[in-house]
């Protein structure tokens, strides 16, 4: 026979052993990933939410709806379409790989659809990484401001990525702030 206390004692280890998520378990870690992944390459931007998406298929059951199929049905037409492009007209290379480029980011945002869609997401969280990811955005902005107020330089680039750059729009000199974007 358990006696009360044991079973007391029993119920709260349960309580305090249970593991608090991680951050890269949450639902929310790919909004947190935005900034350091939109300041590298292309390709390897391409790698990183391959591999965030990975880790949320293998996390959550991804189930299709009308919609989802509609998607499918476009992704296949645009295949379809490059292959028989690539079949009758003589492309360049670089504008072939560029379809098969889009459409790779295409399938990864329906698996992020697919996912997402299912997920109840917790908004307190969600607006606190929005609000921190323009309060990056805004400061970036500021940089910039300041950046070319001293030094007068007509683009900055890191990493390939373009913080800002200067034009000319209707005979005057301007900034354009990209923000990596």
């Amino acid at each position: 026979m358990i006696s009360a206390s044991a079973l007391v004692n029993t119920v709260e280890h349960s309580y305090t052993t249970e593991k608090k998520p991680s951050f890269l378990t949450t639902e929310l870690f790919l909004f947190s990933f935005l900034w350091p992944v939109m300041i590298f390459p292309k390709e390897v931007q391409f790698f990183a939410l391959l591999l965030i998406a990975f880790v949320l298929v293998k996390k959550h059951a991804v189930t299709f709806d009308l919609l989802s199929f509609f998607l499918c049905a476009y992704l296949v037409l645009y295949a379809f379409s490059i292959f028989i492009n690539v079949l009758i007209r003589s492309s360049e290379t670089i504008r072939v790989l560029a379809a098969f480029n889009s459409l790779s980011i295409w399938m990864l945002a329906i698996v992020f659809y697919l996912v997402y869609k299912n997920i109840q997401l917790d908004m307190k969280k969600l607006i606190k990484i929005g609000f921190i990811n323009y309060s990056v955005l805004i400061l970036l902005w500021a940089v910039s401001l300041l950046i070319f107020s001293v030094t007068a330089m007509g683009k900055v680039s890191v990493l390939t990525r373009t913080l800002y750059y200067t034009e000319t729009f209707n005979g005057e000199v301007v900034t354009r702030f990209v923000g990596f974007m």
